[in-house]
């Protein structure tokens, strides 16, 4: 039963992409779309401080630069 199943079964392996809070969202959304992933970390000083999400993207008009 897949309720069952332990996160390591199923988690991406290797260190996660992770980017600091003052990158630009284009790039972080790079980032995610080059490594084939639907979340990056937030780092700062060394700590997770965040992470955001493909749906998060999904918010984001980025056709539109006045919506960032």
């Amino acid at each position: 039963m897949a309720n069952h199943l332990p996160i390591e079964s199923i988690m991406r392996s290797g260190e996660p992409i992770h980017c600091s809070p003052e990158t630009p969202l284009r790039e972080a959304a790079r980032r995610m779309s080059e490594h084939a992933c639907s979340s990056i970390v937030i780092m700062d000083q060394g700590k997770a401080v965040g992470i955001w999400t493909e749906h998060d993207a999904l918010l984001v008009n980025f056709a539109d630069p006045d919506s960032m």
